[in-house]
């Protein structure tokens, strides 16, 4: 090969080799951007979320969370610090602010980083799901329970009381890609747990809800197989057999339900 040929090739080599490390670092550069840009855009929301609930506070309610902020400001000790922040999330939760009441639920599970502890926060925020608040907050307390109840499934997987929680955030507020993904996930609960009584009665809810009274039946009366004891189950089969019009299996149901 020629001389000149020979620099054309390496300088095609070179460029070659510039542009692939070039771009990998900008990519791995923007990569990093982009996900700082989300973090930052998360922390907003949340501040934004805590200032507008603070200021539609009436000022005992303000003067109860600024002196308790004070304290937990100045306080480095763990044990104090959980405790006003308990206080705190009570507060809110009290007041009917779960997607703040979540927020002070949470920063006890990060302390905690118990199954139980992260489990408790994402129950507080699933309350915010159904509350009467605006779609973007439902969709925070959403996201945030969501994240909560998989941090304790994390720690306990086998504990299908937050799988359950988890799919009813699903339920609850569909999401936009899946709106399946809640009953999917029931279904997959009963298969992993025949035995656990409180998925059939969820199922049965669904059915319910949406006019299939024979599959409310069918599951109202396998959760009642399973826990005779829970009185509710009897007022659902009475509404279920209600709906296929079986008057007398109603009302022999409803009878049970009033006793």
């Amino acid at each position: 090969m020629k001389r000149g040929a020979w620099l054309l090739y390496g300088g095609f080599i070179l460029m070659s080799v510039l542009l692939y490390f070039g771009t990998s670092v900008k990519s791995q550069s923007q990569k990093t951007l982009e996900k700082s840009r989300v973090l930052v855009k998360q922390v907003k929301s949340t501040q934004v979320l805590l200032q507008e609930a603070y200021h539609s506070l009436n000022s005992t309610q303000k003067t109860q969370v600024d002196e308790l902020q004070v304290l937990l400001d100045q306080d480095n000790e763990v044990a104090n610090k959980l405790s006003l922040l308990e206080r705190l999330a009570g507060l809110w939760y009290t007041w009917g602010y779960f997607e703040v009441s979540g927020h002070y639920a949470e920063q006890i599970a990060q302390e905690r980083n118990t199954a139980e502890a992260w489990a408790i926060a994402g129950t507080t925020y699933s309350r915010g799901i159904q509350a009467d608040v605006d779609d973007r907050s439902k969709k925070y307390s959403a996201n945030k329970a969501r994240a909560a109840f998989e941090q304790s499934k994390l720690l306990q997987p086998d504990n299908p009381e937050v799988q359950l929680n988890l799919a009813m955030t699903y339920i609850h507020l569909p999401d936009d890609a899946n709106p399946m993904a809640g009953i999917q996930m029931l279904l997959s609960l009963k298969d992993a747990y025949p035995s656990y009584e409180p998925v059939y009665r969820h199922l049965g809810l669904l059915a319910l809800q949406t006019s299939q009274y024979a599959k409310a039946v069918e599951r109202f009366s396998q959760a009642k197989a399973l826990d005779a004891s829970r009185i509710e189950i009897n007022c659902l089969l009475a509404d279920a057999f209600s709906g296929l019009n079986k008057v007398d299996s109603s009302a022999y149901y409803k009878t049970l339900c009033n006793n």
